[in-house]
């Protein structure tokens, strides 16, 4: 069996794959590595659109169609059994992408601070942060996202029932789509309803609050929390027409 976790960046999918993992013991990819396996089954995917810039150029996944070499891809996808995607508040995502950027791994990125990281620069830093358009970004998107899932499943999750109280879907197309929104993830009031429907579907035995703190390291987390409390309620209400369409109908 075959599993492809397919979603933004900052929705929880390392959390999310690592629950996966650590149920199955089935090998771990990224996407653009799958070429380095021998087709195989058992795996778990895990793959975002990936941001690229005159200096990097990788076969990221929604490329797939069109390049040949990509054989062990093409394979997995042809193979797959579910996939899944996680659903967070837009805005959310955008904060996180940005303060997740400070440590300068990801400098391939067009919003990455190159100031001091400190709390006496940080109007420097609510300044730059506001300075983008963040509803540009593919790999923030989940026009994107969704548009690439249909690709794969034929499922147009826009137009799909979901059930926001129970926080967790299955749903059948070319293959098993699997729609999980945060809070099922996350809230310690809401993850046994994740936690049962892998238990009825795959009959694991961990639970995803076994491996919260896995997922629950913040990079710079004393920044972060002051950062979020000083951002103007003008970028809140520039992005509230992407917020409420997610919110109205996933969360």
């Amino acid at each position: 069996m075959n599993h492809l976790v397919l979603t933004p960046f900052r929705c929880g999918s390392s959390y999310l794959t690592e629950y996966l993992r650590i149920n199955t013991n089935y090998d771990f990819i990224f996407s653009e590595k799958i070429n380095e396996l021998s087709p195989k089954e058992n795996l778990i995917v895990k793959c975002h659109r990936i941001y690229e810039n005159n200096n990097k150029s990788e076969v990221t996944f929604d490329k797939v169609w069109d390049f040949k070499g990509h054989e062990n891809m093409k394979k997995f996808l042809s193979d797959y059994d579910y996939v899944y995607t996680l659903i967070r508040k837009p805005t959310e995502i955008f904060i996180s992408a940005y303060v997740r950027d400070f440590e300068g791994n990801h400098d391939i990125y067009p919003y990455q601070f190159k100031g001091e990281i400190s709390t006496k620069n940080l109007d420097e830093i609510i300044e730059h942060f506001l300075s983008f358009d963040w509803s540009t970004f593919e790999w923030l998107s989940y026009d994107y996202n969704f548009e690439s899932i249909k690709k794969i499943t034929g499922l147009d999750i826009w137009n799909l029932k979901f059930d926001k109280n129970l926080g967790i879907n299955p749903y059948k197309g070319y293959s098993n789509l699997v729609v999980s929104n945060h809070r099922t993830l996350f809230d310690k009031n809401n993850y046994h309803n994740f936690d049962f429907f892998f238990k009825k579907h795959f009959n694991f035995s961990k639970s995803i609050r076994e491996y919260y703190l896995f997922s629950n390291k913040k990079d710079y987390p004393d920044l972060y929390d002051i950062f979020k409390k000083k951002i103007p309620k003008s970028f809140f209400e520039k992005y509230k027409k992407l917020d409420d369409k997610i919110v109205n109908k996933f969360l």
